[in-house]
């Protein structure tokens, strides 16, 4: 009886043991990321990010009204697609003031179009050049590419960004055509399509997925040196369900605790928006870091920088 109760002791003693060492290192990693996000000023940059992000926005949606105003037939039916894009990351009053700024200039579709093109291609690629210095920051890397490939990669990042929109402005297009085409699609497949239960999860799902990936071109391509792909997924993965848990936290706190509308009136939608595009470049950050903090902690790939010499071969911080 002495035996089984020390073996069920040992047993305990072990476990328990076991479980400290794990809760150690998820808070050293904790507290490794936090550190190098103070250390690389990640909050100033995420700023000049949300700002140009900004600039590169308003551009962007009126390239895409002007093209889904063709597809579509209709300049209204455009900006309501958009609208309702929006919605499912900002409130509606935020949505609504943005897509209210852009509709004074549908009536010269053409115009609309250039200007937003070079406007969009302008503002991005300061965005992705931002990004480039600081993702090399996060990494200790230093920028080895060329001028004219480095501006093709920002270029190229863009496009992969429009691309990324374009599918995150078709899927909720796509679920209102399949709810409103319901018996002919079940009729075409055999197979009942469940509308109201089964697509809403894979519209999420999908939304997810192309939010995943997208994150995971940027942390595998943008630092100037080879990135591990487990290191890019990781932040890749954190970085999406941050966004998807900020979505879904921001809209809480908009609705239900800020007073935007008091103090700023007007410009509410407006402020709201800012303050997403922030959240959301420090989310991009956080990724960013989680990526480079994995790589120096699971490949042993210690960058020699003086901001590290702090951390032992475990990724510790030593005493």
């Amino acid at each position: 009886m002495a035996d089984v109760r020390t073996t069920g002791t040992g047993l305990l003693t072990r476990e328990y043991r076991l479980l400290r060492e794990r809760a150690r290192s998820g808070w050293s990693w904790i507290h490794q990321i936090y550190q190098e996000f103070q250390n690389e000023h990640a909050s100033i940059t995420a700023a000049a990010i949300a700002l140009f992000g900004l600039l590169s926005l308003f551009p962007l949606v009126l390239l895409a009204i002007a093209g889904a105003s063709y597809a579509l037939g209709s300049a209204e039916e455009a900006i309501r697609q958009i609208e309702m894009v929006m919605g499912r990351v900002l409130v509606a009053d935020a949505a609504r003031a943005f897509t209210s700024i852009i509709e004074g200039v549908l009536d010269t579709r053409g115009a609309a179009g250039i200007i937003g093109l070079l406007g969009f291609l302008w503002a991005a690629s300061r965005v992705f050049n931002i990004m480039i210095e600081t993702f090399n920051m996060a990494w200790d890397a230093d920028e080895s590419r060329g001028f004219i490939k480095r501006n093709l990669l920002a270029i190229g990042l863009v496009l992969l960004v429009f691309v990324f929109g374009i599918i995150s402005f078709l899927t909720p297009l796509a679920a209102g055509l399949l709810a409103r085409y319901s018996d002919r699609v079940t009729r075409w497949l055999g197979v009942p399509i469940n509308v109201s239960g089964t697509w809403p999860i894979l519209v999420d799902i999908g939304a997810y997925a192309a939010t995943l990936a997208m994150f995971f071109i940027l942390y595998k391509v943008v630092p100037s040196r080879r990135v591990h792909w487990h290191s890019a997924l990781a932040g890749a993965v954190v970085a999406a369900v941050l966004w998807e848990l900020a979505k879904y936290l921001f809209r809480l706190y908009v609705v239900n605790f800020a007073s935007y509308n008091e103090v700023y009136g007007a410009l509410a939608g407006v402020i709201v928006l800012i303050l997403w595009l922030y959240y959301s470049a420090v989310i991009l950050m956080l990724g960013a870091i989680t990526s480079s903090v994995h790589s120096a902690r699971v490949f042993g790939d210690r960058p020699d920088h003086p901001r590290r010499r702090g951390y032992d071969e475990r990724g510790e911080q030593e005493a």
